[in-house]
């Protein structure tokens, strides 16, 4: 390389002090600062070869011992600020970290897998993944399942997580993957959900112990990684997550008080009130042509739509025994659709793991009914959910990027040893890691309303809590409907109208602001509104997480 000491060499040298630049940057993203860093920088860049400076033209001063030294100096300035950009992790923490996932692509960002102690006898495991750029300016998310009892890795694996899984074992980059927008930590909760244990037997568990043991998590998650400690950090979820996340950032706001970077939460399809939810299920069925007009007028001339203007009661109140056996007839039409996505194909026979979650929670529907029925409760309501899923074909053109049996392949590369290996994951209590385990629950809180914890949130923040639930309009167990009803009932002021919001130039779908309160659908999204419509979901994040 030939530099002249005349205008055009400086700009020669300040192009090669770049593309030096470029390099060095490219080394700290990818292995971190580091002596592995420093070794690679030594070993990789033209100024630590013994030819950069020889080739230099003798007419030049910019082979001087000064200019070296100069140069040398800017170039550990440099490195510094390009590390700069980077967390400084702690020994614990870097015990966590994940060097060499089995069958994944690199990576330029950094991951760690690992447990955080709760309560005694109690650790939860999480997977933390760094924003996929300016980690260090970007925000924290928590996210977990809903169920009760479903882990927050099958999330990430088929929803929002950087990583897809396939029937080959192989796990491939996601084109929406959450951590573009933030730093994520998937959590697997309560104690006993997929690689967290509960060694102190079955546990039973309910909303406010799940509260306080999901508080203790994130506690000790800015303990371990106390570099958070200033960053704003939001709560993220779907479906029982409806439950967990109000909950969770109810008992952050009063006995908290030193998170004072918690910004609020992003819930997708939430159950919110068990009356509201049943009859939303059967509004979505009645929308999509599944039940026929005259038996659809019957059922709503029959009192069996609830008051949105009545109070929320706990448990509900009783409805018109006619509800149950139209119900239940109501149930056969949809035989055979996928509740949770109405208008998406389904996981054939030969893979039933897809299955799990989605049968999970409507197994704790029918359960929460039937523990409640010693009350009164759901006397005579139909105690009947969905039939079995029925099954489809193996593709659906009009959508080319769903895999409908993700969750299986999910389950598959969870269950590898050398993956758990690389999680730092001990061995399942259950025996294999499953996306939803067999958890011990108060099935009373599954028939609460949260509209009274949505109105305190909002009254000891002055609304300044940024809540928002998106809901996916193909779903019916935890339908649009259902969270109409809830929303309308809160009696909050709209500051925006409802009206269309707009994602990569495509309606994503309705929006309408309260004070406190963002209520926005997801147009063609299921009951998991980022594996069914991943590009609206990611862009109405964003959205949230910029303020809009």
């Amino acid at each position: 390389m030939v530099i002249h000491d005349t205008m055009g060499g400086r700009a020669a040298f300040v192009v090669y002090l770049y593309t030096q630049l470029t390099r060095i940057t490219e080394i700290v993203s990818t292995v971190g600062r580091s002596e592995k860093a420093l070794t690679v920088f030594r070993n990789d860049t033209m100024f630590f070869q013994p030819h950069s400076f020889a080739s230099l033209d003798t007419q030049s001063d910019y082979r001087t011992p000064q200019m070296k030294a100069f140069t040398a100096l800017l170039l550990v300035a440099l490195l510094g600020l390009a590390a700069a950009q980077r967390f400084d992790y702690t020994a614990e923490a870097l015990k966590d970290e994940i060097v060499d996932l089995p069958d994944a692509p690199k990576v330029n960002w950094r991951q760690f897998g690992g447990y955080i102690n709760v309560a005694p006898g109690r650790r939860n495991f999480y997977w933390y993944v760094e924003a996929q750029s300016d980690a260090t300016n970007k925000p924290l998310i928590f996210w977990t399942n809903g169920g009760p009892g479903c882990s927050g890795l099958i999330g990430k694996l088929t929803e929002n997580g950087p990583f897809v899984p396939h029937k080959n074992g192989t796990l491939t980059l996601r084109e929406y993957g959450w951590n573009k927008l933030a730093n994520i930590v998937f959590m697997e909760q309560p104690s006993g959900v997929g690689f967290s244990r509960d060694d102190n037997g079955w546990t039973l568990f309910g909303d406010d112990l799940a509260a306080t043991d999901n508080l203790a998590f994130v506690r000790g998650f800015f303990a371990k990684f106390p570099q958070y400690n200033n960053t704003d950090f939001y709560l993220a979820s779907e479906s029982y997550g409806g439950h967990y996340l109000p909950t969770l950032a109810l008992k952050i706001v009063k006995e908290a008080p030193e998170l004072t970077n918690f910004r609020g939460f992003f819930v997708g399809n939430p159950l919110t009130y068990m009356p509201y939810r049943d009859f939303g299920e059967f509004a979505s069925y009645a929308d999509r042509q599944l039940i026929p007009r005259p038996e659809w007028d019957e059922y709503i001339a029959a009192g069996c739509r609830p008051d949105p203007n009545a109070p929320a009661t706990n448990p509900p109140p009783v409805r018109p025994a006619a509800c149950s056996k139209m119900e239940s007839k109501f149930s056969q039409y949809a035989n055979g659709f996928d509740p949770y996505a109405l208008d998406f194909p389904v996981c054939n026979s030969a893979y039933r793991a897809g299955l799990t979650e989605r049968r999970h929670f409507l197994a704790h529907i029918r359960m929460a009914k039937l523990a409640s029925q010693v009350k009164g409760a759901f006397k005579d309501m139909s105690l009947a959910t969905q039939g079995p899923i029925g099954k489809f074909g193996d593709s659906n053109p009009y959508f080319p990027d769903y895999d409908e049996c993700s969750e299986t392949w999910a389950t598959n590369y969870l269950n590898r040893k050398d993956v758990q290996k690389a999680l730092h994951a001990d061995a399942p209590q259950a025996g294999s890691w499953q996306e939803c385990a067999n958890i011990n629950w108060n099935y009373d809180d599954e028939i609460t309303a949260m509209m009274p914890i949505y109105k305190e949130l909002i009254s000891r923040t002055n609304g300044k809590l940024r809540m928002t639930i998106i809901s996916g309009d193909d779903d019916a167990v935890c339908s649009t409907q259902e969270a109409q009803l809830m929303i309308w009932n809160l009696g909050l002021k709209v500051v925006k109208p409802w009206g269309q919001w707009y994602a990569e130039n495509q309606i994503g779908g309705m929006k309408v602001k309260f004070e406190g309160l963002t209520f926005q659908t997801i147009h063609g999204a299921g009951h998991m509104a980022p594996a069914t419509r991943p590009m609206q979901t990611f862009h109405a994040l964003k959205d949230y997480l910029d303020g809009k």
